[in-house]
């Protein structure tokens, strides 16, 4: 464990005149430098604007589609009314447990592809601190299975091929509370307590929270470039941005445009504010614009992991931190 001298409580990690030295386990004294960018995006007041308009411009956009049938409207109280509670279960973005429990399926799937399917080990770009971290190459193996089971689960009839299309509100916002938190949890445990992780390899000089004072911005920016996890039990520590990044956002926007597709050909709709689909499909449902815009993006993203070492020099993977922005 890292060594702590004279520690005072009431700045909860937070480094400033009266704190006493950190040292890692070694003896060596730990020496940060506020080398990241400061202030971007507007400083505090600008990432707060951001914090609230991303979600609220998607829960707009989201709601003409359902309401108005892609017809732009005047975002009264009554459209945010109808959005919220006037809508069925599911396409109301009032949160449910059926997407929580969705949502957390996903996310421990994806993270249990990452850590047991068998793996090329690839070392990234060299850190700050003269480190290159290693990464399990097994994207695309996960890729095809994050198809194959939901496909299956269809398959065997135990899971709607429109499922996301008939719960897309509740999955919006369980998705933008669980953002919310992991970026409170990644502000709290890689920046105040920064101090936890200095003998993790991928600890660098400008590491955790230097200013309280500039909370929201490191919030939303984040404090730390590639926190990981699991590091006693893991060969190769669970980097939480590169999965974050790739894994469970990245292959569920495929699979949601897929969802959407099914959605079409089942002819799923909103009648007299209840969702109903037809019991069989029809082809001439779907327009050849859905089909050719799905189709990119799945390209896109099968792209993405057939060439999946190459994702280890990008901006993303090098210089950027791992706060609200990308969570």
């Amino acid at each position: 464990q890292p060594q702590r001298a004279d520690f005072p409580r009431s700045t909860f990690g937070r480094p400033h005149e009266g704190m006493g030295e950190v040292k890692d386990k070694t003896g060596k004294l730990v020496v940060r430098n506020q080398s990241r960018p400061i202030g971007e995006f507007g400083g505090n007041l600008g990432c707060l604007f951001w914090i609230f308009f991303i979600p609220a411009a998607i829960y707009y956009f989201y709601g003409c589609m359902v309401l108005h049938q892609g017809r732009l409207a005047i975002p009264n109280g009554q459209f945010w009314y109808d959005l919220y509670y006037t809508l069925p279960e599911g396409i109301a973005i009032r949160p449910t447990m059926r997407a929580t429990v969705a949502i957390v399926v996903w996310v421990v799937f994806q993270a249990a592809m990452e850590i047991f399917i068998p793996a090329k080990i690839v070392e990234g770009v060299t850190l700050k601190n003269g480190t290159r971290l290693k990464y399990p190459m097994n994207g695309l193996a996960a890729f095809l299975l994050s198809h194959a089971v939901p496909y299956a689960l269809c398959w065997l009839g135990l899971l709607d091929p429109y499922f996301i299309w008939s719960n897309m509100g509740a999955l919006l916002t369980v998705g933008v509370i669980l953002a919310k938190l992991m970026a409170l949890w990644l502000y709290i445990d890689f920046g105040l307590l920064w101090w936890r992780h200095v003998d993790d390899p991928e600890f660098e000089e400008d590491w955790g929270v230097f200013h309280v004072s500039e909370c929201i911005n490191d919030y939303f920016l984040g404090v730390a470039r590639n926190p990981r996890l699991f590091h006693r039990w893991l060969k190769v520590p669970f980097d939480l941005k590169r999965f974050w990044n790739a894994r469970p956002g990245l292959t569920l926007w495929v699979v949601a445009n897929q969802s959407y597709i099914a959605a079409m050909y089942f002819g799923c709709r909103l009648t007299d504010g209840q969702a109903q689909c037809a019991a069989t499909g029809d082809w001439s449902r779907v327009p050849m614009a859905a089909v050719m815009v799905a189709f990119a993006h799945w390209y896109y993203i099968f792209d993405y992991n057939w060439n999946e070492p190459a994702y280890l020099t990008t901006t993303d993977i090098r210089h950027d931190l791992f706060g609200w922005m990308l969570t």
